[in-house]
């Protein structure tokens, strides 16, 4: 495995693990929010699975009531319902997750053309993490917003969970690009010569194998008596 091999494996390794703590953000790790709005009467915690406030937290599962946990948290009755199920966009993240993670496990396993198929699915990975971070960020920033202009909430700007996702995304990035250069040098390796031969990349017409360009010369014998 060469340096582009392992680095590849390394920012897949992260992005996932960065990915399914997102997963288990909030009401599963409390402290772990995209987004805390602070009232008088409460503060409210979103995560991906469901929210927890004062009170305790909500059921776990993609998409929950998020414009009635606003409600009545803030008393502002205008909360749009779009943002309820804009929150089953948030589904984007565990699907990211387990991309990211099959796309790790090929390269670990992998060997030549493998490579190629690990820079594949990084290419899915990156597109899927993408996109769930553009949908996290249109949900709460539309929110942050809203609840500042009509509301004398305090509501901040993006949680520690918004960055980590933009770290998996920066992770992701790189990947696709990282398994394509592995998988050329992969091939230009195995063309090096065994047993101490270099072979020409080309083949010339009529063989089925490489031809030998140079082998090391032999070594010398040592007789059991001076000359």
């Amino acid at each position: 495995m060469g340096v582009g091999g392992g680095l590849q494996m390394f920012l897949l390794f992260a992005a996932t693990a960065i990915l399914l703590v997102l997963t288990l953000s909030t009401p599963v790790i409390k402290g772990l929010k995209f987004m805390e709005i602070q009232t008088s009467a409460t503060t409210l915690r979103l995560g991906v699975l469901g929210y927890c406030n004062s009170r305790g937290c909500s059921s776990k599962h993609i998409g929950y009531d998020l414009s009635a946990a606003l409600r009545a948290a803030t008393n502002y009755n205008n909360v749009k319902d779009s943002y309820t199920p804009l929150t089953k966009s948030l589904v984007m993240v565990p699907i990211s997750c387990g991309i990211t993670g099959v796309a790790f496990l090929i390269a670990l396993f992998s060997q030549k053309m493998g490579y190629c198929v690990s820079g594949l699915i990084s290419l899915f990975a990156f597109v899927s993490t993408l996109v769930a971070l553009i949908c996290e960020s249109v949900l709460f920033a539309a929110l942050r917003d809203d609840l500042r202009k009509h509301t004398n909430a305090r509501v901040s700007n993006f949680g520690i969970a918004h960055w980590l996702l933009v770290a998996a995304t920066a992770c992701v990035f790189l990947c696709p690009l990282l398994g394509m250069i592995e998988c050329c040098t992969a091939r230009s390796r195995s063309q090096k010569s065994k047993d101490g031969q270099v072979y020409d990349p080309v083949q010339p017409a009529g063989y089925g194998y490489n031809m030998p360009l140079a082998a090391y010369p032999p070594q010398p014998q040592h007789s059991g008596h001076n000359a």
